[in-house]
């Protein structure tokens, strides 16, 4: 047996030895393979990690925990380091090659996106989509050298073989525009040198749509075309049907013209080369070394089209996993390497010869990230199969790409009567009211009709769906079209995404005018634009206003629209339901009359304060912004995900085999004045759960701290080592009116714990001593964790005054085979964030014990119970933190 092995790896060497040398795969992608082929690195958006695969075992090597919601990645030539674009941490990762550590984070702009490493490996780019920004990295410093604004939402990279020219694409085309376009710059000097057009075509050619969704680029080998997947949006087409909405394109820039250009019959609509069924929403392309077989990803359709490159004729469609969103060529062309988002794995294909190609394998590469009804909903949202579209045609995804939107108004007449529309973000649809834009829908499960009257789709409840409005509910109706609606109210707003905050967060100088005038009451802004989503919208009171906006073309809007969100205005141009203003134009020739406020006497200084205001408002991750002395807003809503929570493994082999908890707890802390209030509701994958006991004390023990603590009555699943965290948890912050500037709120890990279930074996830093803080009669009473991993479900450590005078009255829950220590300490020192607490009694044998106090009653409290072999560990934390033992153990 070592004899074959031995001489098959010599084999295997002078094979590889014989192929000619292959360029670094220059173009950002969620997929890629080094340049030696042994090895695939693939980014895990949902998982927050990078998966290395071995190519000849098909095995995963390593995952690799890098920053929230990494998106592409790319190699350096010699494979020493892999570089990856961590959109919700505005960094890049920079990951070993060899040894898979984090070797350090670089800063970039926000939402990073796509990057590439130059095939002369003097340069990698960056694309960052919500600051616009270009950056260059040095990959011999790792630090950045040069920043430039390219222009509209920058996303997709591409760099030619002799790194001279680099090819950025712009991700959405906003209304009015009907040109996409595509950025090519210098790769050295990043001066642009065209900025290439791509046309909406003649309807009759079956290519019209306007050119949008373009986040990926690739140069065809051996040529100086640039390939661009998109989806081609029929926004001015009143009369929607299954193929006229979206089409499925390809187009084509050749670089060496001048100027450079999308020659005429080049553009590619998949579906008029394919057999059906169609494919929907290409979103990456690669080739096979010689150019002459291109791949193609269509994510909503879940398959990879593979077509002549020459000639643009399919040879094959295959189908794979869920959502895929990146592929990859080996430097031999025998494989290609496929990530599937949704459904956590790399397919690998056989293509050599293309005609024969097959799927080899569907590789595992990271594990569950979210609960199943959310998992389930997401995947309905990403796909144009099954029920959700007729022959594989229109996605969710296909106008709201990520959860958010397309930049384009719609022409809604035939089948849905509205008028024009503006697509709406769907992140932050849980507390931004109403459905659409004249609040024609209560509930999130009415959206059944969208499935069936935009998507085409035959829907997903069986029969007919109760009209939106109407008193009978569609929730309740479908499993999928809950887990729909459970998907999309779990979408948050993204932070740290708005490049119209102060450096470091917050409001500028200009924005904190701005909303100063926006709260004078006299301005009626407050009035509408209230509350945390700076909205009055409800989804059950359906509150709509007529502010002089209907348009003469509006079948609907009659009696008003719903207030819209004023969160990532900055993303959200045009403006108003029919996307016919600007903001400025909102407060000026757009407001007759002072309808939409009272803005008519601002002078321009003041329109552009206001305007700026509007721009920034929403909060950045980490930090709530109070009032400014004007009371907006009245509250900070801050989410709990578990990640937040949980710094402890499952299992002491760290094995992740268990993935539910019973419960958590937190501590918050902020500053010690300028906050009125702090509550914690559970929400997202805990919405709803039954609790068998909550801890949220009236008081905290410290000015600038707020603890908390919930335990289901039945399990939860998660996957809490999972950097990605589902949302648990809301943390509502009442502000002082008077409070002003930004105010940083703090997670002590010491004292965040996730809460084991049944099935779980938590390390003995599930909690800390101070799990449960209760205040009764001027005592404090701490109860510490179960040290026989058994979940408690009672009442935690409580103290009152016993009826025998001058006694203390205690009790808590009972842990089987246990005997009971209780502890004193100083309530002064505890309140100083110390502990000093010593053996007051011990060996208990009940749960419950009367004790004369013989103390001023300035104590806190502490029970710990022992069963055999489980010891009671130490009972307290230092104010860093760090577990200190008991000063005098029980005997």
């Amino acid at each position: 047996m070592t004899r074959f092995l031995v001489s098959g790896l010599l084999a295997l060497g002078v094979l590889m030895s014989a192929m000619p040398a292959w360029a670094v795969q220059a173009r950002s992608s969620a997929i890629a393979v080094t340049p030696d082929g042994a090895r695939v690195w693939v980014v895990n958006r949902d998982s927050n990690s990078v998966s290395v695969l071995d190519t000849l075992t098909n095995s995963v090597l390593a995952e690799i925990p890098v920053g929230r919601e990494p998106r592409t990645l790319a190699i350096t030539p010699d494979g020493s380091k892999v570089y990856v674009a961590c959109l919700r941490e505005n960094r890049v990762d920079v990951l070993d090659g060899s040894s898979f550590v984090l070797l350090r984070s670089i800063a970039v702009g926000r939402e990073p996106f796509g990057v590439v490493v130059a095939p002369n490996s003097t340069r990698v780019y960056v694309t960052s989509t919500a600051s616009g920004t270009l950056s260059v990295i040095d990959p011999t410093t790792d630090t950045v050298t040069t920043t430039t604004t390219p222009g509209n939402r920058p996303r997709g990279l591409a760099v030619s073989s002799d790194s001279a020219t680099l090819v950025l694409t712009h991700y959405l085309t906003p209304t009015p525009s009907v040109n996409g376009v595509v950025t090519l710059l210098n790769a050295s000097t990043l001066d642009v040198t065209a900025n290439v057009n791509l046309p909406v075509l003649p309807p009759q050619t079956q290519l019209d749509g306007v050119p949008n969704i373009m986040e990926a680029a690739s140069f065809r080998p051996g040529s100086p075309q640039v390939w661009l997947p998109f989806v081609a949006s029929i926004t001015g087409n009143a009369n929607l049907a299954l193929l006229t909405t979206v089409h499925p394109e390809v187009a084509v820039v050749d670089t060496s013209l001048a100027p450079p250009r999308e020659p005429p019959n080049t553009r590619m609509n998949l579906n008029l080369l394919i057999a059906s069924p169609s494919v929907s929403q290409p979103t990456a392309l690669d080739f096979t070394p010689n150019g002459n077989v291109v791949l193609v990803v269509n994510q909503a359709s879940d398959d990879v089209t593979i077509l002549t490159a020459q000639t643009r004729t399919e040879i094959l469609t295959l189908g794979v996993g869920s959502a895929p969103d990146g592929i990859a060529v080996s430097p031999d062309g025998a494989r290609a390497y496929v990530s599937n988002f949704l459904s956590r794995s790399v397919s690998v294909l056989r293509i050599n010869p293309p005609a024969n190609a097959s799927v080899l394998a569907e590789v595992p590469v990271t594990g569950e990230s979210l609960p199943a009804n959310i998992l389930n909903g997401k995947r309905l949202f990403f796909t144009a199969r099954g029920r959700m579209s007729t022959d594989n045609n229109i996605a969710c995804t296909s106008c709201h790409p990520d959860g958010g939107h397309d930049a384009r108004v719609w022409a809604f007449a035939n089948n849905v009567d509205e008028g024009a529309r503006k697509t709406t973000d769907v992140r932050g649809i849980v507390d931004s009211g109403a459905v659409h834009w004249t609040a024609n829908m209560n509930e999130l499960q009415d959206l059944e009709w969208n499935v069936r009257k935009i998507n085409f789709g035959p829907g997903l409840i069986d029969g007919t769906p109760a009209d939106s409005l109407a008193a009978v509910p569609n929730a309740g109706r479908s499993q999928d079209l809950d887990d729909l609606a459970a998907f999309m109210d779990s979408l948050l707003v993204p932070v740290r995404a708005n490049p119209n905050r102060a450096p470091g967060g917050g409001l500028t100088a200009s924005a904190q005018r701005g909303k100063r005038l926006f709260m004078e009451p006299r301005r009626q802004c407050a009035g509408c634009h209230s509350g945390t989503a700076g909205s009055d919208s409800d989804r059950t009171s359906l509150i709509r206003h007529d502010v002089g906006t209907l348009a003469p073309g509006d079948v609907n809007g009659q009696q008003g629209f719903d207030t819209m969100s004023l969160r990532n205005m900055h993303d959200a141009a045009p403006y108003l339901h029919d996307g016919t203003a600007t903001l400025q134009q909102i407060i000026t020739t757009r407001n007759a009359g002072d309808r939409h406020g009272l803005t008519s006497d601002l002078t321009p200084a003041q329109q552009t304060d206001l305007v700026n205001f509007l721009l920034g408002f929403g909060n950045d991750r980490d930090e709530m912004t109070a009032g400014a002395g004007l009371g907006l807003p009245a509250s900070i809503r801050v989410p709990v995900r578990v990640r937040d929570v949980a710094f402890t493994a499952l299992d002491a082999g760290d094995t992740r085999s268990h993935d539910k908890i019973q419960g958590f707890s937190l501590s918050l802390g902020f500053p010690a004045s300028g906050v009125l209030g702090v509550t914690v509701s559970p929400v997202g994958v805990a919405s709803g759960l039954a609790t068998s006991s909550v801890w949220d004390p009236p008081a905290d023990l410290r000015l600038g701290n707020k603890d908390y603590m919930v335990r289901f009555a039945a399990p939860l699943q998660v996957v809490p080592e999972r950097a990605g965290g589902d949302l648990v948890a809301i943390a509502t912050f009442v502000l002082d009116p008077s409070a002003t500037g930004t105010m940083p709120v703090t997670l002590d890990p010491s004292r965040a714990a996730l809460i084991g279930g049944a099935g779980a074996s938590f390390e003995k830093t599930e909690s800390t001593a101070d799990e449960n803080l209760l205040l009764a009669n001027g005592t404090i009473t701490v109860g510490t964790p179960e040290v026989s991993n058994v979940p408690l479900t009672g009442t935690p450590l409580t103290v009152s005054r016993s009826v025998t005078p001058g006694n203390l009255g205690f009790a808590w829950e009972s842990v089987a085979g246990a005997t009971y220590a209780l502890y004193r300490g100083d309530l002064g020192l505890l309140r100083a964030g110390g502990y000093n607490h010593t053996c007051f009694t011990s060996n208990l044998s009940s749960s419950s014990a009367d004790i004369p106090d013989g103390g001023s009653g300035n104590s806190y409290f502490l029970v710990a119970a022992r069963v055999s072999p489980y010891g009671e560990g130490p009972l307290g934390t230092d104010s860093a933190g760090n577990a200190i033992p008991n000063t005098s153990p029980c005997p």
